[in-house]
């Protein structure tokens, strides 16, 4: 009886040792779980002020990790599509560390432009348009060909700008380079000018609408 009584309470006393040591275990994961929440919170407090440093006025961006400015704007018309656009040449300097794609730089951005009575958002549009057909034709205002030796031509032309402009801003801009590049946006009209602006949603020291006047 002795046996059986004294087995009892060891029993009883692991089942007691055990509980409070998974007690103690909940606590220490509980008090390791607040604090990477806070120390998450505090880097994205941070983060949140190195974004807010973003400045974007007469068409120049800087961020901490480049500066982008918009050099020069043309009107073109697409024949194959039948399109017209805004083809937009700018320079983008890579000050941070990294590499950098200077054509996925364009999502701070949002280009909006008005008719008589109705405001569109071109945002979507950017990096559409067919720049280099549009500057360099390779059909008429009827869509028909060229001929051969207007054609070759600005088949060659279309190439070059390709290789200058648009394929380096879709790679990647090495630290501490500066590049121009191009892209190009559909336009509703030909008349009313596009309005370049940092979006709503990022954080600005200084955030003007940059006008484009397309007469």
């Amino acid at each position: 009886m002795k046996k059986v009584l004294l087995g009892s309470l060891l029993v009883c006393t692991l089942s007691l040792v055990a509980c409070s040591n998974n007690g103690d275990e909940e606590d220490t994961t509980a008090a390791s779980t607040e604090s990477k929440t806070e120390v998450t919170a505090a880097g994205y407090e941070e983060e949140g002020q190195d974004v807010a440093e973003m400045s974007f006025k007469d068409g120049k961006l800087e961020t901490d990790y480049m500066k982008m400015s918009i050099d020069k704007t043309q009107v073109a018309h697409d024949n194959t599509m039948d399109e017209d656009g805004l083809v937009i040449w700018y320079t983008i300097e890579n000050t941070s560390e990294d590499n950098i794609v200077p054509s996925e730089e364009w999502y701070l951005f949002t280009a909006k432009q008005q008719d008589d009575s109705t405001e569109y958002n071109l945002t979507d549009d950017i990096g559409y348009f067919n720049s280099a057909e549009a500057l360099y034709p390779t059909e008429d205002e009827n869509g028909e060909f060229v001929d051969d030796a207007s054609w070759d031509e600005a088949d060659a032309n279309q190439t070059e700008f390709r290789n200058e402009y648009e394929e380096p801003a879709d790679n990647e801009l090495l630290p501490g380079k500066s590049k121009q590049f191009a892209t190009g946006i559909n336009l509703n009209n030909t008349e009313k000018p596009v309005i370049i602006q940092v979006g709503e949603e990022f954080p600005t020291s200084n955030n003007e609408e940059y006008k484009i006047n397309l007469n």
